[in-house]
């Protein structure tokens, strides 16, 4: 016997079976596979078996879909504000955030896609792929000091063979990460660390290593395109920031530029919670001897663009 679904097709047995009652039970089709956290998608299981251009085709349509929304459109006005330090819009202001004091910084050393999911099983994961990209050359545009591209790379354990070659097309390189969680978070390289949804152990570490870091010049190295940092103390008390999240207590605490991105996405849980955040005002000790150059400056992101060389090796930069 055999029921039909759309393009699916379900064979059940032939005869019921008897439970523990000792009644009838006719055997229900199976579920289709989730495809998305909304309970209304389903897909058939993912296949090996689809060729490169498929996966391409796929992304293509959803990273179009991405260029072509209000969404996009209000996000890429926002950011040509803050690379360029002018007054947000009235689409670009955010009620609950105070204009930004610090231009986002422009000479990017590398763009780190961290969790991100299979774009090729996940709709979530590629319109976050796409939107990765588009932000990507917007700051690929505006490099100063990079000789070629900007490297670009992704880690997640769950990338499967299709999942690299679709990365590999767009240029993406995929390192291995060392097995185990193995990440270790470099803070001495000016990086825009993409990380949509991650596990909070991880925006952790990443605040670990902004706090445990020595040099001054740690406040504009990071660039985080994530989870709402601020949250986490909301949702917690203090006792419980200091016991789980010490170093994300720390820099909430000591301030950050942050932007929230536009809500004005169609599926509100692709980038649901997600801001930018930079410039993190964490309190270091200046050594005595170079305490004097640091007066008359107007601040440390400021005082990094105008000391800070980038290598002609970049892209022989590994984490």
């Amino acid at each position: 016997m055999s029921a039909e679904n759309d393009d699916f097709t379900y064979v059940t047995h032939k005869k019921p079976y008897r439970n523990k009652k000792g009644r009838k039970v006719y055997p229900k089709p199976p579920r289709r596979q989730l495809e998305s956290d909304n309970a209304n998608e389903y897909r058939p299981a993912p296949t090996d078996n689809l060729p490169l251009e498929e996966h391409v085709k796929r992304f293509e349509q959803k990273a179009e879909e991405l260029r072509t929304s209000d969404f996009w459109k209000e996000f890429k006005s926002m950011i040509t504000n803050l690379l360029n330090l002018k007054s947000p819009s009235t689409s670009d202001s955010d009620p609950e955030s105070p204009p930004p004091t610090s231009s986002l910084p422009r000479n990017i050393q590398r763009f780190i896609i961290l969790g991100l999911g299979s774009p090729t099983t996940s709709p979530t994961a590629t319109y976050q792929l796409a939107f990765a990209l588009e932000f990507y050359d917007i700051l690929n545009a505006y490099a100063s000091g990079v000789e070629g591209m900007i490297p670009i790379r992704a880690y997640d354990p769950v990338f499967n063979a299709q999942d690299r070659a679709l990365l590999g097309y767009y240029k993406v390189s995929t390192p291995p990460t060392g097995g185990g969680d193995g990440f270790e978070f470099d803070v001495g390289v000016r990086t825009v660390w993409f990380m949509p949804h991650c596990p909070t152990g991880l925006y952790e570490k990443l605040c670990r290593g902004m706090v445990e870091s020595t040099s001054p010049s740690v406040a504009g190295n990071v660039i985080l395109l994530g989870n709402n940092l601020k949250m986490y103390p909301e949702a917690k008390t203090k006792e419980e920031m200091a016991s789980t999240y010490p170093s994300i207590q720390r820099v909430t605490e000591e301030g950050l530029e942050i932007r929230r991105l536009p809500t004005s996405f169609d599926r509100n849980n692709v980038f649901n919670d997600i801001c930018l955040q930079w410039d993190w005002k964490i309190q270091k000790e200046v050594p005595a001897s170079i305490e004097h150059e640091a007066d008359g400056k107007a601040s440390p992101v400021e005082q990094d663009e105008e000391e800070d060389e980038i290598s002609a090796k970049i892209e022989s930069l590994a984490l």
